[in-house]
């Protein structure tokens, strides 16, 4: 695939001064596309601009739309949003007055996507629910398949795995119908984190591997990327710190050269994960940071309350617990605006635990105000999870709390037997002494992951020299 893109780019480039300019507009939106496609993305963009200026000049308005949209994917994809949704906010007013419905409906997506990524699934469902009645009633096989797996996306996001499952599956068998390789790969990666989400670490690698070896023989760098970032996060329920950092550095390589910005703050976020696990917290920090730092500027709410979470915990460990109260207050108030349940129960249950380490609650005032957020929390309907974690901790503060620790210690042996991350299996030993059988091996991680390495000083000041 790199040798028929290289291939195609030199014919390309050959071909152009001999067009009118009529016609290089629509060579260089190619061009673009195939640059994209295997990360250079400055040389994208700068084919895009050229395109558009030509189809300007030359009142080429569906190539003018065409371009825009492309142009916009692009700018999604490397995490600016505002700009992005400028330029397909045209692509798509421009293909209605062309009567164009399926492009009208591909640029809508795109804004879907952001609205996903930025936390406001209501929008994005709005959207990819719009671009598949679109798509139907068009006959458009390809951007209905587009719709079916980014609505999976959405149900993935609100924890209805069996909804998103049921969309990815269908979008599958459209990829393979229709010979679509790189929506092949896309889907396979997003099966696999339904899995990773439900406890089935084989089956995710599996899908981790898949998504890799499709993405590779594309020439596609970005999903490569993101195949071995997952692959990262299995090893970071499995408690494989070493595992998870090789992945995340691979990951902070290829996403530096393409400047792809969200995915340099979730490898950043891995890399420090992965070092405070090993106890490398002079290392974590500068990664951390910069993590945090980047998503603020990408307004990525949800990434955001994920690594305060991390910052928090990273604080916590240092003694450091004014800051770390500070910074899960400002964690859960995001979890809260966009409804993300699982940083508003962790982010609720830190607090308290803060305030009694620094002595704004007693012990037994800490005790009672644990147990009243369980019953906000449940509500009447069990919950293993929440249990599980209020109890811990009423057994951490008061360790005479002896039925709270046994209910702690029988639900996250039954979460470990549905799902085994190394979280349950360790607080299952700090409240019983006892080991839980160790998960199967996972596989070695491919040979294109381990075989180079930078130091992490290099990447840093890659990072540091970014636009």
């Amino acid at each position: 695939a790199a040798y028929a893109n290289n291939t195609a780019i030199d014919y390309y480039q050959r071909l152009l001064p001999l067009l009118t300019p009529a016609e290089r507009g629509e060579v260089e939106l190619d061009l673009g596309e195939i640059y994209r496609l295997i990360g250079r993305w400055a040389d994208s963009e700068a084919a895009y601009h050229e395109a558009h200026n030509l189809a300007g000049a030359n009142q080429q308005t569906r190539l003018q739309a065409r371009v825009e949209f492309a142009f916009g994917a692009l700018l999604r994809a490397r995490g600016t949003y505002a700009e992005a949704t400028q330029w397909l906010e045209r692509a798509q007013a421009r293909f209605t007055d062309l009567g164009d419905a399926v492009g009208a409906s591909n640029a809508l997506r795109e804004i879907g996507i952001i609205h996903w990524v930025q936390g406001d699934y209501e929008a994005a469902l709005s959207r990819f629910e719009q671009c598949k009645t679109i798509s139907s009633a068009a006959g458009d096989r390809r951007g209905f398949f587009r719709a079916v797996g980014n609505i999976g996306l959405i149900y993935r996001s609100l924890r209805n795995f069996e909804k998103a499952l049921e969309n990815y599956t269908t979008a599958l068998e459209i990829a393979g119908e229709t010979g679509d390789l790189l929506g092949e790969s896309m889907i396979l990666g997003n099966m696999g984190n339904i899995y990773l989400e439900q406890g089935d670490f084989s089956k995710a690698l599996r899908h981790y591997i898949e998504n890799l070896q499709l993405a590779l023989s594309l020439g596609y760098r970005q999903g490569a990327s993101i195949a071995v970032g997952n692959m990262g996060m299995v090893y970071h329920y499995q408690g494989d710190p070493v595992g998870l950092l090789q992945c995340s550095t691979y990951n902070l390589r290829i996403t530096l050269d393409l400047g792809d910005l969200a995915g340099i703050a979730f490898s950043l976020h891995l890399m420090a994960l992965a070092n405070m696990e090993m106890g490398h917290f002079d290392a974590a920090e500068p990664l951390l940071e910069r993590a945090i730092q980047l998503t603020r500027e990408l307004e990525i709410p949800f990434d955001l309350a994920t690594f305060l979470l991390t910052k928090m915990a990273f604080q916590v460990a240092l003694n450091q617990y004014a800051e770390a109260l500070v910074t899960v207050r400002e964690a859960l108030e995001i979890g809260r605006e966009i409804h993300h349940e699982v940083v508003v129960l962790e982010g609720q249950v830190a607090e308290i635990r803060l305030r009694y380490l620094l002595g704004k609650l007693s012990m037994a005032e800490a005790v009672v105000t644990f147990q009243e957020l369980l019953s906000q929390l449940l509500d009447g309907h069990e919950d293993d999870l929440k249990m599980a974690h209020v109890a811990y901790e009423i057994w951490r503060v008061d360790p005479h709390q002896d039925e709270f620790r046994q209910k702690a210690a029988r639900l996250y042996r039954e979460m470990y037997a549905f799902k085994p991350e190394h979280e349950f299996e360790r607080r299952y030993h700090e409240l019983t002494g006892e080991d839980l059988p160790a998960p199967d091996p996972l596989p070695p991680l491919p040979e294109i992951v381990t075989r180079a390495s930078l130091r992490l000083e290099t990447l840093l000041a890659q990072f540091d020299r970014r636009s």
